[in-house]
């Protein structure tokens, strides 16, 4: 039976989880992407290249496959763009996707940017809300299934664009079919490849802060970004109980608008991936805070329980800082920062932010 793991990041993404699952992968591994969608920037480097993976598992790199599960929306032109650039640069990545993922169109991007222009909640802008939205709350879905029958793929993609009231509706239909060709899509179920595999690993998108439910509104995303999902999956498939690896950086960032605690403009660390974004905006930087840490790690807890011994802690980003955290408004040393009573056991640090660069440090058993 596979082996499981799940990545989840504790706080607003970015923390590191694209390096963690890149550590955890092999080519006997498949990356299961359990929340969000084609939004994720999860940035992994090699000695040659770097790449930010949205639509692929960020074990890639390492022979890793990709699933994309039902609770995550599903761009093709953005899978077919970032497949073009991996094939380019000599990698040969292999994705299946559940019948059931939520298709993000034209329409819905279109209808997230005029929306985030005005509300500024922090979306990246690419569609996934307005996917979610418009498959939890109208009659206008669209799967992965759908894609595979031209007549009924022709009728919801014109509904949805009366749905949103879009323009130059037939150029962008057209354009849309063209990418839906050219992905040649593996859609599955996980059930049956599952057993290809020995190593199952869960890859989350964004962080706990920002689930839907636990995050604060309005300034989240519309899905869970704890490991509810991956939970999901895991007690349907039968598999057996995964370790969890909640990832942070070893100072605290935020994106675009919303709750951030120690926030400071004293902190400028440079980050190649997060710039200032036209729809997300700015990048921010603070101190941690040990209370918002033990309460990510708390409402997590709901879903994997309490068992402690399957439940790693991954500091990113030390390089940066010099062995310190920077939380509670100060700065401390990692080791005085690992004697700070979590409900974990096992503790890694990367200092690299090349793929499958962490470190173990040290047990701590509570």
């Amino acid at each position: 039976m596979s082996k499981t793991s799940v990545v989840s990041g504790l706080f607003f993404g970015d923390e590191g989880k694209g390096i963690t699952t890149a550590f955890l992968s092999s080519p006997h591994s498949l990356v299961v992407r359990f929340s969000g969608g084609h939004n994720a920037g999860h940035t992994v480097e090699t000695n040659r290249y770097r790449h930010i993976f949205s639509s692929f598992g960020a074990g890639t790199f390492r022979g890793a496959h990709t699933y994309w599960s039902e609770y995550c929306t599903f761009c093709p032109k953005s899978f077919f763009n970032e497949r073009e650039a991996l094939v380019q640069n000599g990698y040969g990545p292999v994705h299946y996707i559940h019948p059931l993922s939520m298709i993000t169109t034209p329409f819905d991007y279109e209808h997230n940017q005029r929306l985030e222009l005005v509300n500024k909640h922090g979306s990246v802008g690419v569609g996934l809300g307005a996917t979610i939205a418009r498959h939890t709350q109208t009659p206008y879905k669209l799967f992965a299934i759908d894609l595979q029958y031209r007549p009924l793929l022709l009728q919801k993609l014109q509904q949805i664009a009366t749905y949103y009231s879009a323009v130059n509706v037939d150029e962008k239909i057209s354009a849309f079919l063209w990418y839906v060709d050219q992905c040649d899509l593996s859609i599955t179920p996980l059930t049956e490849i599952k057993d290809k595999y020995e190593h199952i690993i869960f890859e989350g998108a964004q962080g706990i802060m920002l689930d839907m439910d636990f995050g604060f509104f309005p300034n989240v995303t519309r899905s869970n970004t704890t490991s509810k999902n991956a939970m999901d999956i895991i007690q349907k498939e039968n598999l057996p109980l995964p370790d969890v690896y909640y990832v942070m950086r070893a100072y605290l960032t935020r994106h675009g608008n919303g709750f951030m605690p120690n926030e400071t403009a004293e902190l400028c660390f440079e980050d190649r991936t997060n710039k200032t974004h036209p729809y997300q905006g700015k990048f921010r930087q603070g101190y941690h805070a040990t209370d918002l840490l033990q309460h990510a790690l708390h409402i997590d807890s709901v879903y994997t329980g309490n068992d402690v011994s399957r439940k790693k802690l991954v500091i990113t980003c030390v390089d940066q800082t010099g062995d310190l955290i920077y939380i509670d408004n100060k700065q401390v040393s990692l080791f005085d920062f690992l004697e700070t009573p979590l409900p974990v056991s096992e503790f890694f640090i990367n200092r690299s932010p090349k793929a499958g660069m962490l470190e173990k440090v040290m047990f701590q058993t509570k």
